[in-house]
């Protein structure tokens, strides 16, 4: 499931050396488990650009569902330092201004903090794909690890579990508005993970109404809606 670049451990910070250890020594969550047994962690990520390929870090939020429950209590925010702060017209999106992304963690500390804290679990994101990349990026960058692509996007998951034949995939805000469900602060990595999180639990319900039960059902929905789409591709911002 992870890899590692080639990398002297001397060059590394104790906290990156730390959740090296630990990926070496992680147990991933068994897919075949049913899904009130599984741990799932949802993330968010604000960035300096909508383009994944280029994008810094400048926030990672991440709650869990565990025990078919959310954890209120253990929702997360890590800040992170970019190298470039980002500008005007991106701020106004996230409102992390330049002094708070000063103020951040070094990116190798801040995506050792999260792997530490976030893993083990089944990463799950709302157009996954954009945090996933980003993500992965910056830990192969910073402290040398291979990170999953793998993850379960609930903006997939909810289309597909729609009982119309024409599945869309839509924004993270049309879901919460079809649903009824409040964001305090769109726009904000831990308050944006807590939403997603709250339609995952929609979709787990949906999903076990259908007879699908465990990880590797979900992922297969997945995959058959991607085929069923009308145009290749997503909005991977997840905005």
């Amino acid at each position: 499931m992870f890899g590692w670049l080639r990398r002297s451990r001397g060059d590394l910070p104790a906290t990156a050396v730390r959740a090296l250890d630990h990926l070496r020594g992680l147990a991933w969550p068994d897919e075949r488990a049913p899904i009130a047994r599984t741990r799932f962690a949802i993330v968010d990520t604000e960035t300096t650009s909508p383009d994944p390929k280029r994008a810094e870090l400048l926030a990672i939020g991440t709650c869990f569902v565990d025990d078919d429950a959310l954890r209120m209590d253990s929702t997360f925010e890590i800040p992170v330092r970019p190298v470039r702060p980002s500008g005007e017209a991106n701020i106004l999106i996230h409102g992390i201004g330049q002094a708070q992304q000063s103020n951040g963690l070094p990116v190798g500390d801040a995506v050792s903090e999260w792997l530490l804290h976030a893993t083990p679990a089944v990463l799950v994101g709302f157009h996954a794909l954009f945090d996933a990349t980003v993500i992965a990026r910056h830990a192969r960058a910073s402290i040398g690890a291979r990170l999953p692509m793998q993850w379960l996007d609930v903006g997939l998951l909810l289309p597909a579990l729609a009982t119309h034949d024409a599945p869309r995939v839509h924004p993270l805000d049309h879901w919460l508005d079809h649903f009824g469900i409040h964001c305090a602060q769109r726009h904000g990595a831990s308050a944006d993970a807590f939403a997603t999180a709250q339609l995952l639990l929609i979709a787990l319900d949906r999903a076990r109404a259908r007879g699908i039960t465990d990880v590797r059902g979900l992922r297969k929905l997945q995959h058959d809606l991607l085929k069923r789409l009308p145009e290749p591709g997503i909005d991977a911002t997840g905005i």
